[in-house]
């Protein structure tokens, strides 16, 4: 390396960063003027060497930003590639907190929407064209701490006919509730400790996978909310559910002791059998 009083003063140093600056601005054709109007100091360089370099610095230059659009365009198709998976993973429907799982920069979500390969119809929500949104995904993506419960929950485990209307899920006392939330769930609290008791996995009527409580946790929530719901789907998600072969009835009872349901459970069984 040279110190920048010597760089200055040795004309060869001086020339060839002449060379490299008249070739970002002006190309090859610029120093064949260069080349025959100025000559460095002592006549060391001539015209024909000039070109002979400033055309291995061109080329240089041009390999290096071909090579370098390249890896962009093939980073790009396989940002695109992944995000393409996902979308058709979760039967249409994309968040931008699955791009950020997958460290995918968000600026190709941007693209395809310009592209019009995928339409934006909420923040941070993509789908593909045409195709159904699964809000009952999207609102669980976004906000983790949603449990389908109750009447969400008798229908996802076909304990009801009723195809609710809104959705109802149960977060843990303290969780503030958005008015994104308000808008499209019902929602009931219970304390933090009881929050994941009975978590399980169910798809929903588009095939996605969401969390919701096992049937035994959703007997227990039925009776104790019974006020807050249709008394005639809770006597026939009650009477379903006991014809279940596959309830197990020490968890249910062991459920409703913990949510102090038990005395009121044993009753509605003997109404019902």
């Amino acid at each position: 390396m040279f110190r920048s009083e010597s760089y200055s003063k040795n004309p060869i140093h001086r020339w060839l960063a002449h060379i490299q600056i008249q070739l970002i601005l002006g190309g090859v054709s610029a120093l064949t003027v260069l080349a025959e109007e100025e000559r460095p100091e002592q006549g060391i360089f001539k015209g024909s060497f000039l070109i002979l370099y400033a055309n291995h610095v061109y080329k240089h230059t041009y390999i290096n930003n071909n090579i370098s659009i390249f890896v962009k365009q093939v980073k790009a198709m396989d940002h695109t590639k992944r995000i393409k998976t996902i979308i058709n993973k979760q039967q249409g429907t994309l968040l931008s907190s699955d791009v950020d799982e997958y460290n995918i920069p968000r600026t190709y979500v941007a693209m395809m929407v310009a592209e019009g390969t995928i339409e934006r119809i909420d923040r941070g929500v993509y789908v593909l064209p045409d195709s159904l949104e699964d809000w009952m995904l999207i609102l669980q993506k976004k906000y983790p701490n949603l449990i389908y419960s109750h009447e969400t929950a008798l229908f996802l485990h076909g304990l009801s006919d009723r195809t609710p209307f809104e959705y109802s899920a149960t977060v843990p006392s303290g969780y503030k509730v958005v008015n994104a939330i308000r808008e499209k769930a019902k929602i009931y609290y219970i304390k933090k400790e009881l929050h994941l008791m009975g978590v399980t996995e169910e798809r929903t009527p588009l095939g996605n996978t969401i969390t919701v409580y096992n049937v035994e946790r959703t007997m227990c929530d039925v009776v104790r909310s019974r006020n807050r719901m249709d008394l005639q789907i809770v006597s026939n998600a009650l009477t379903r559910s006991l014809k279940k072969k596959n309830v197990d009835y020490a968890l249910l009872m062991g459920y409703a002791r913990k949510l102090n349901v038990e005395k009121l459970l044993n009753m509605y069984m003997e109404m019902l059998t």
